[in-house]
């Protein structure tokens, strides 16, 4: 290609230093060149896309993509994989949006919302609560709550949920990233943990509380313990809300997180 270059991995962290003067939007991104990833950029370093997992493309750019380049890309990711998602502050992805080779099948919006590195308190807990990191080993007792999760959060129709795939995953989650659980009489009540964690920045992610558990406080419990931990290590945080969850905009919000623009992940067939 006359307008991309294959970022080889021994450039990852020269790559990684350039992102980061664009905050904390690029967390992912950053992260993503720890795990197996490909990373493209032009040759004027205005745009960057990764591919992770080999079927969920990260974009940046500082602007709109020329006819050039967005005809590489569109052949760049004919030939790199079959149906796949995009994912990033809606600013970026829609400069990449005429070039995607594929049909828009769905578009679910966000709200993108960062909290400063900072102390936080913490709210006193009832008698028989407990909040403690989550590990490998508490995968089976914590899976309802994650179950749960992706059948009300991430996927389309419930009845798409996979059991085996989806517990290999989440004892994955349990072991790379950091997890929390609120537990009541050794009851999993709510968790959350990082999807992405970077020196400066951790996202957050799985945000989940029981149904019947909810309105008590048990979720504000949790992130004011994972978010206390990311201040005592230099990191602020950050994640991606659905617009319409006007309840978690407020409670991130008393937390000390402020709306920051629109973000969008995009899925696309071929």
């Amino acid at each position: 290609m006359r307008n991309w270059k294959q970022v080889q991995r021994s450039d990852f962290p020269q790559w990684d230093q350039h992102l980061a003067t664009s905050g904390a939007p690029v967390t992912a991104l950053r992260a993503a060149l720890t795990a197996s990833t490909k990373l493209w950029r032009t040759t004027t370093k205005g745009a960057i896309l990764a591919l992770r997992q080999q079927s969920l493309w990260l974009p940046w750019s500082t602007r709109s993509l020329t006819a050039e380049e967005g005809a590489e890309v569109e052949t760049l990711v004919a030939k790199s994989c079959g149906n796949f998602t995009v994912m990033g502050l809606t600013s970026w992805t829609r400069y990449w949006e005429p070039w995607w080779p594929a049909l828009l099948t769905r578009r679910v919006e966000y709200l993108w919302m960062t909290r400063a590195c900072q102390p936080i308190e913490q709210d006193t807990l009832r008698e028989g609560q407990i909040v403690r990191w989550a590990f490998p080993q508490d995968a089976e007792e914590i899976f309802p709550l994650q179950e749960a999760y992706e059948k009300e959060e991430v996927l389309f129709d419930p009845a798409d949920f996979c059991a085996s795939s989806s517990y290999w995953l989440f004892q994955k989650q349990l072991q790379t990233h950091w997890n929390v659980v609120l537990e009541e009489d050794g009851i999993p009540l709510a968790k959350a943990g990082t999807n992405a964690l970077i020196p400066d920045w951790g996202q957050l992610g799985g945000v989940f509380t029981r149904p019947d558990r909810r309105g008590e406080g048990l979720q504000r419990r949790v992130l004011q313990f994972l978010l206390a931990e990311l201040a005592r290590t230099g990191r602020g945080a950050c994640l991606f809300v659905k617009v319409n969850n006007h309840r978690a905009q407020k409670l991130y919000q008393s937390l000390g997180f402020s709306v920051e623009g629109p973000f969008e992940i995009t899925y696309w067939q071929k």
